[in-house]
C-alpha cells in the first residue's frame, strides 16, 4: 500500500487567482463605499441647511416677519471688532444662533477647503476670536447678485434679489414665492489664494453670497471666452484660472429656501432663466441663458 505524503495547500497559481479576485472586488466596492460616505455627508449637510432654514423662520416670526440682516452693526467692548476699530458687523449665523444652539451646523462635512490665516482678529466678538479650533462656515446668506436683467438696465447688483438690504433684512411680504426663492447656499469655492471664501463663523467675510459669487456654486462649468456664464461684469470671476467652484456632492449643491425648506440641486436648475430662483418677485419674461 502506498502512502501519499504530499502536503495539502495552495499552489502559486491558485494564490494569484485569489489575489486577483480580491483586487477586482476591491476595485468594484471601494468606489461604492466612497459614494455612500459622500451621500451620508450630503445628507448631513442638507440637514444643516434645513435647521438653518427653520432658524430663519423662527427669527422672522420674532421680528415682524423680517429676515435677518446681511450684517448688524454693533459696538463691541474693548478692542474687539473689525481690526479692533470699535465697530463690528454681526453676520447672519449669529443672528439665528439663539434659535439653533449649535454652531457646528455652519460647517458642511464635505468642506475640507483650507481657510486663510490672515484676518483672524476680524471677529465681531471676543468669544469667537479666542475660540480654538475656529468654527468653519460653509454657507452664504444670499444678498443682491448680478443678473443679466439688471445688467440690461445698467445696474451692477439686481435689487430684485437678496434676503437683505445692507443692515436691514427684507420683509417676507417682499417675496411673491418664498418656496421658490433661495435664501442660503453652499458656497465654499476656492479663491485665487487657494482658500475657501466662506471663512469662519463670527466674521463678516464670506458670510454674504453676493455680486458675482455664483462662480462658487457646485457643478459650475468654466465657460469659454465666447460663452460667459453671466453678465459681462462677472467675466473675470467666472474665467479666473484660480477661482474654482466648490466640490459639492457629486456636482450637486444644497440650498435653503425662504420658506425654510432645503433641497439639493444641480447647477443648471439654479442657473436657469437668469437666476430666477434668487429673484424675489418672479419675472414673467424668460431670460437666456
Amino acid at each position: 500500500m502506498s502512502i501519499n505524503l504530499r502536503k495539502q495547500g495552495f499552489t502559486l497559481i491558485e494564490l494569484l487567482v485569489v489575489i486577483a479576485i480580491i483586487a477586482i472586488l476591491a476595485a468594484i466596492l471601494f468606489p461604492v463605499f466612497a459614494q455612500a460616505r459622500e451621500k451620508a455627508r450630503q445628507t448631513s449637510c442638507l440637514s444643516n441647511l434645513k435647521q438653518m432654514g427653520l432658524g430663519f423662520m423662527m427669527y422672522a416670526q420674532d421680528y415682524d416677519e423680517t429676515m435677518p440682516a446681511a450684517f448688524i452693526l454693533a459696538s463691541p467692548t474693548g478692542t474687539v471688532g473689525i481690526n479692533g476699530g470699535g465697530r463690528a458687523e454681526i453676520p447672519y449665523e449669529h443672528q439665528i444662533l439663539p434659535y439653533i444652539k449649535n454652531d457646528q451646523i455652519f460647517g458642511c462635512p464635505s468642506d475640507a477647503q483650507p481657510r486663510p490665516a490672515r484676518g483672524i482678529g476680524e471677529f465681531y466678538d471676543g468669544a469667537y476670536a479666542t475660540r480654538r479650533p475656529l468654527v468653519k462656515r460653509s454657507y452664504g446668506y444670499v444678498g443682491q447678485i448680478c443678473t443679466k436683467e439688471a445688467a440690461a438696465r445698467g445696474q451692477w447688483d439686481d435689487p430684485n434679489t437678496g434676503m437683505s438690504a445692507w443692515g436691514q433684512g427684507k420683509s417676507l411680504a417682499a417675496f411673491d414665492s418664498p418656496a421658490d426663492t433661495i435664501a442660503l447656499v453652499e458656497a465654499y469655492g476656492r479663491n485665487e489664494n487657494g482658500e475657501a471664501e466662506t471663512f469662519y463663523v463670527g466674521t463678516p467675510w464670506g458670510s454674504l453670497f453676493t455680486g458675482c459669487d455664483m462662480w462658487k456654486l457646485a457643478g459650475r462649468v468654466k465657460p469659454s471666452a465666447a460663452a460667459i456664464d453671466n453678465s459681462t461684469e462677472c467675466t473675470g470671476d467666472f474665467t479666473h484660472p484660480q477661482k474654482l467652484p466648490m466640490p459639492g456632492h457629486s456636482k450637486m449643491g444644497n440650498y435653503a429656501f425662504a420658506d425654510g425648506h432645503a433641497k439639493a440641486m444641480n447647477y443648471g436648475a439654479v442657473r436657469q432663466n437668469d437666476w430666477r430662483l434668487f429673484k424675489l418677485v418672479k419675472p414673467t419674461a424668460t431670460f437666456t441663458p
